[in-house]
């Protein structure tokens, strides 16, 4: 007969057996419970990675498209620029030529026979007023040419801030 202690021993080795298989058995679920979640964690990071490269390639656009826009903001305020310069040469050059004629037609010799003179008296407050006005003149055509050149830098520089936040370049 079997006595108790072998019983006891069939019922150890019963139970190692047992916990061995059930052991063994919560192992392979776990595997795949494991393997189930790694391929989750492959297909998310393939999402972000897919996420990602597009944000980048979007970014990319982006910063092409505005330094597109900053260029041609640019290349049209050297534009501009290069226009007030003329108009402020032509207006130099009209200035020059009143100043020339009427400077001829001062020391032009008369047609009486009164000896021409070399120029007006030193205490001609006519004269005095015209030399004065002339600088006058030639003073405001300088300040004029840097507000001109002024106002064409901050129209190009808030066109700029528009272009870059308003996502397309603004028409003058």
């Amino acid at each position: 007969m079997i006595t108790r202690r072998t019983q006891l021993i069939a019922l150890a080795a019963a139970v190692l057996l047992a916990a061995y298989l059930a052991w063994t058995v919560q192992g392979w679920r776990m595997g795949e419970a494991l393997a189930e979640e790694q391929r989750l964690h492959a297909l998310t990071l393939a999402v972000h990675a897919a996420a990602a490269e597009s944000a980048q390639r979007r970014e990319r656009v982006e910063e092409k498209r505005r330094f597109a826009a900053m260029e041609t903001l640019r290349h049209e305020a050297d534009l501009a620029l290069a226009a007030a310069v003329q108009r402020e040469r032509d207006a130099g050059a009209v200035r020059l030529r009143d100043a020339l004629a009427d400077y001829a037609a001062r020391h032009r010799a008369r047609s009486n026979s009164a000896p021409a003179q070399p120029g007006a008296p030193a205490a001609d407050a006519i004269g005095m007023l015209a030399v004065l006005l002339g600088e006058l003149d030639e003073m405001a055509g300088i300040y004029a040419a840097e507000a001109d050149r002024a106002r064409i830098y901050g129209m190009t520089c808030e066109r700029g801030a528009d272009s870059l936040t308003a996502g397309q370049v603004p028409q003058p």
